[in-house]
């Protein structure tokens, strides 16, 4: 059947309709390739019908016998009926006993708050295995929500009332014996054949519930109680149902536990919830659409994975919501529902919790709702009007969902952006620039946080992780105003705690060969291991910080003086805050940073002063795990900088220069030295050989031994002198001419500008405050005459490989010089485009154009550059890949940045680089670097087209920019010789860099007390060699052949140390 045109459709712009049905293409798609498929789906209906049906027999077995306890015990002593010992079934048990637990090799999983034990449990009747009431297929896997990646079968097993005593639900009876009740079961299914394992309860430890698989099907089995067990009313926000005596022993006060009560509150009112959600999806395809769509753009953000984030409850509930307000309707489009998703959550104006009072329920007690905004900071409460959806979101975690979704919306409508979307995984730690390890030991907790804090333990169920999480955010979102835009903290408990058995290099090693790395609670564990104690481990937390411009002052500007905010300033600050008088004459409470803090380290400076004075946190717990050490990237801005002034005043000088016979129009800084990427810049040195300082030996001309100095890179500047008629076409006479322009302007530079300047044949040497450039004169009509040469009489021109290296060395290299000297005048405003054909754009140099305007743009660029070219140099692969293609691919992670905002630590870049290098797929798309953001959908697709036609010719590795969009003329002049050696890198491209960053990660945001050393890696492990020598930095290396003809023309002796 013909699809009809909606009238929206009809109001819509051509080109926008043609996107939107691209996108809903798109997202079929995406949907039919995560979601089960019908046989899937049929064989995990079957295989829970089997377990419902077995699980009824045990309670048929139960129900025969359970007229005496006494004679079952006597008459069927080891009889075993349908693998069912039912006296062990019938037998009713203590609470606190788990003795048959244990004999069956059943560890039990529940921990209990406070240090309490299963003996301190009190319960009307003890825990015997009854007959479950009735079982509830969950409405996910009915409705097509349930994806490859998480293939289980939601199965609500409701326990009868007749297992409950009749005030349970206080003091974690409930929870012990719902425990209890999912042991036995676990017990019986395990002796079947079945595996089993424990989970929990959208990361509640005090929820466990079972996860039972047989031949790739897999049901996860949740535990509820039946109608009647306490009312809602019971489990106010305000009410309590968690004794001090119980928790502490005292019983002063009672605080409210809103946190208990919606731990009980939520297996009540899971089948109201669940009954409701599917009876609203049932007959809104385009809303289950967009329902698993928005699930898998928050699991790729780990939104839904976090437990202080948000559950697939709350997301259906919100497009529920929108629904009722009318953003949305039910002939929507998917896209249109996200959009509408994403516009409610990304607007900081749409949704205020505090005044929307976002409620499921038709009717609701005004005082209820100040309850759940006395006790939460946000209130999405269900039909029954007592569970609040958002209870477990932190600010944190709402701060960072309302950042992606904004940014999410902007990206929404093109077409390309899809995967970035709903596919591509965003990890805590590609997400930040800056990371902070805080250690709050167990100890910590009993000594200051308990006594301090007391209610807040009890409300949350002595969960003390959350109490300093937010302490954290909110004083860190103070503290870091105007430095940081987003805080984020990822709570690590599962970290080793045995500190004399940890190692850490060998910790190193193994997760450099895993493919995920955790140190949280695990989703799943075997019957036979002990749950994860929260209490007996200390707290590990990786504060991530997104930084703002303006981050690395080393002054925190606070209110004028003899003001109440000043008062409160001082008070937030301490003794550190002073009086400081800044430059529009203002009076102002400051803070001053120490003179000796460079950048990065200044908001590590504020998080350790303000934790250790407002949470009495000691200093030596809270870590710096983001910045490199000086042997790795030492601080080299001076140096460049002095670079930088001497090609400042080296240009001022030749454009003054008025005695050669054509005048010189374009300077072009080509060097990578004057864009501060290269990792070693040249040292400072006055000395220089003149070409008359040599001895010709076999055709190989030394520098005398007298007055030969250490080898120094140059600094490559290109010159454009005045168009004439009279340089000729032929090749030899344009050489010599150049040589005579060199001998006259080393002269007019020494003798007029008391400059030391030396003439060769092809280049000239100019030293200006210690620095040495290399002046190149460029003619591009030298390429079009070796073209014609190459053609012949009367063909057509021609390119070959000669050809190709002129255009690099002469053509191109005069346009790049032209586009910096362009970029300098739109970023640094320091040099003066006097020649308008000086701005020709030719091919691949112009990317070199580029990448000087980013390195103006981005203070990071540079470091990052020198971070990346390092790593790659100790990874043996240097030779493999041009230091140019490097800066273009780490342009291409400021241009197009992985989180939408460009790094700000080098330490960030070099991590997006990192995952560049091993993410994109380089053999079938190119890298497409659009350094205008010119481009649209229809470049792209082009652009594609043409790589797929033309990939068998070009290299492993494959860049397009706007002036090259076939990569085919910049990945030529990239790689100049298509080699084996291109294959070999593209082969371990992805395995390198995921070792590093898998290293890196663990190293700064795992290991605490240990010695944050990046040193390993930049250290090779991919060993091609069987032999490694490592030269020290004030010896002199000479090629071997240069040594012998050396050392045959003067005394050995004298021969500085080789190696």
């Amino acid at each position: 059947m013909k699809h009809r045109l909606s009238a929206e459709d009809l109001e819509m712009p051509d080109a926008k309709r043609h996107t939107s049905r691209l996108l809903q293409l798109q997202i079929e798609d995406f949907i039919s390739e995560r979601q089960l498929s019908s046989h899937e789906i049929n064989e995990s209906r079957r295989f829970a019908l089997h377990l419902i049906d077995y699980i009824s027999k045990l309670s048929q077995a139960d129900n025969e016998h359970d007229h005496s306890a006494q004679e079952n015990r006597k008459r069927l002593e080891g009889v075993e009926t349908q693998g069912v010992l039912i006296y062990e079934l019938t037998e009713e048990l203590s609470v606190s006993d788990t003795s048959e637990l244990s004999k069956k090799g059943i560890e039990f999983p529940l921990h209990l708050p406070f240090g309490r034990k299963l003996s301190d449990i009190r319960s009307s009747r003890g825990c015997q295995w009854i007959s479950p009431e009735r079982f509830l297929l969950l409405s996910d896997h009915l409705l097509g929500l349930t994806t490859k990646e998480d293939p289980a079968l939601d199965v609500d097993i409701v326990i009868p009332l007749k297992y409950f005593g009749s005030r349970d639900f206080l003091n974690f009876a409930y929870q012990v014996k719902r425990a209890h009740y999912a042991c036995h079961l676990a017990s019986e299914l395990h002796k079947c054949g079945y595996i089993v394992q424990f989970s929990s309860e959208q990361r509640d430890a005090y929820r466990p519930i079972l996860v039972v698989s047989k031949h790739n099907s897999v049901l996860r089995l949740h535990f509820s109680p039946a109608d009647g067990f306490a009312k809602p009313c019971r489990f106010r926000p305000q009410n309590n149902n968690l004794r001090s005596s119980f928790c502490l022993g005292a019983s002063d006060t009672e605080p409210p536990t809103p946190y208990y009560s919606a731990n009980i509150l939520s297996d009540l009112v899971r089948r109201q919830l669940d009954r409701k959600f599917k009876k609203f999806l049932e007959e809104k395809p385009n809303f289950v659409k967009a329902i698993f769509m928005i699930r898998a753009w928050m699991q790729s953000r780990r939104f839904t994975k976090r437990p202080d984030g948000f559950s697939n409850a709350l997301i259906t509930a919100w497009l529920v919501y929108l629904y009722r307000g009318g953003l949305v309707a039910k002939s929507s489009a998917t896209i249109d529902i996200i959009a509408a998703f994403f516009k409610s959550i990304g607007n900081a104006l749409s949704v205020n919790w505090k005044e929307a009072r976002l409620s499921l329920a038709k009717q609701i007690d005004e005082s209820l709702f100040d309850q759940f905004n006395e006790q939460f900071n946000f209130v999405f409460v269900d039909y029954s009007g007592y569970l609040n959806l958002a209870r477990a979101l932190s600010v944190a975690a709402w701060d960072n969902i309302r950042d992606a979704a904004e940014r999410s919306l902007e990206k929404l409508d093109d077409f390309n952006e899809f995967d970035s979307l709903f596919t591509v995984e965003r990890p805590f730690h590609l997400s930040f620039d800056l990371y902070i390890k805080v250690l709050i030991s167990k100890n910590f907790v009993v000594e200051l946080l308990r006594p301090t804090h007391l209610k807040e333990l009890i409300s949350r169920c002595d969960d003390w992780s959350r109490i300093a999480v937010d302490r954290i955010t909110t004083l860190m979102k103070r503290a870091w105003a105007g430095r940081a835009a987003i805080i984020d903290i990822d709570v690590q408990m599962g970290c080793d705690s045995d500190k004399t058995k940890f190692d850490p290099g060998r910790q190193t090693l193994r997760l450099a060969d895993e493919d995920t790395i955790s140190s949280d609670i695990p989703e799943k564990w075997d019957l036979s291991c002990k749950p994860v104690d929260l209490a007996s481990r200390d707290l590990h937390l990786a504060l991530g910080v997104r930084l703002l411009p303006g981050w690395e002052s080393t002054v925190t500007r606070g209110p004028p003086a003899k003001t109440p905010e000043a008062v409160e300033f001082r008070a937030f600050w301490g003794e550190i805050s002073e009086l400081r008088k800044f430059p529009d004459n203002a009076i102002c409470e400051a803070v001053v940073w120490g003179a000796d803090a460079n950048s990065p380290r200044v908001p590590f400076q504020i998080c350790q002063h303000i934790l250790s004075r407002h949470m009495k946190l000691k200093r030596e717990c809270i870590e710096e795990r983001s910045v490199f050490s000086k042997d790795i990237l030492p601080p080299l801005t001076d140096r460049y900088e002095r670079i930088s002034r001497a090609f400042d005043k080296l240009s001022k000088t030749l454009r003054v220069v008025n005695e050669l016979p054509l005048l010189i129009t374009n300077i072009a800084p080509v060097s990578c030295f004057l864009r501060g990427t290269s990792p070693y810049p040249p040292p400072p040195s006055h000395c220089i050989i003149e070409g008359s300082s040599l001895k010709v030996v076999n055709q190989t001309a030394l520098p005398l031994r007298s007055s030969s100095p250490h080898f120094l890179p140059t600094v490559e500047v290109h010159l454009t002198l005045e168009q004439s008629g009279k340089w000729g076409e032929d090749l030899e006479a344009i050489a010599r001419l150049k040589t005579a322009f060199y001998n006259a302007m080393c002269k007019i530079l020494n003798d007029k500008f008391l400059m030391r300047a030396c003439p060769y044949d092809t280049h000239a040497l100019v030293v200006v405050d210690d620095v040495i450039f290399r002046l190149l004169i460029s003619y591009e009509k030298e390429v079009h005459i070796m073209r014609k040469l190459a053609a012949g009489r009367g063909g057509h021109l021609k390119d070959t490989i000669e050809t190709r290296m002129k255009e690099r060395e002469v053509v191109l290299q005069t346009s790049l010089a032209a586009h910096l000297q362009r970029f300098h005048e739109q970023f640094t405003g320091r040099v003066d485009v006097k020649n308008e054909k000086a701005k020709l754009i030719i091919f691949g140099w112009y990317a070199m154009t580029l990448m000087f305007s980013v390195s103006q743009q981005f203070a990071s660029f540079a470091p990052a550059c020198r971070l990346a070219l390092k790593w790659l140099s100790s990874q043996m692969l240097s030779d493999f890949i041009e230091d140019i293609m490097v800066e273009t691919i780490m342009a291409s992670v400021f241009l197009r940045p992985f989180t939408s905002y460009q790094p700000r630590t080098p330490f960030m870049a070099f991590a997006h680089f990192l995952r560049l290098l091993s993410s994109h797929s380089w053999l079938l798309r190119p890298l497409l670097v659009d350094f205008n953001n010119e481009w649209n959908d229809s470049d792209i697709d082009a652009m594609q087209k043409d790589f797929v036609k033309m990939r068998p010719v070009l290299p492993a590795m494959v860049i397009c920019i706007p002036e090259d969009r076939t990569g085919c003329r910049y990945n030529n002049f990239i790689f100049a010789f298509l080699s084996d050696n291109c294959f070999l890198f593209a082969a371990v491209q992805r395995r390198l860099p995921l070792h590093t960053i898998k290293n890196i990660v663990f190293r700064c945001l795992f290991v605490h007390r240990c010695k944050t050393d990046f040193n390993i890696s930049f250290t090779s492990w991919y060993l091609m060699a069987s032999i490694m020598l490592n030269i020290h930095s004030n010896w002199f290396v000479i090629p071997s052949f240069w040594h012998q003809q050396w050392c045959s023309t003067c005394d050995i002796s004298d021969v500085p140390n080789c190696r």
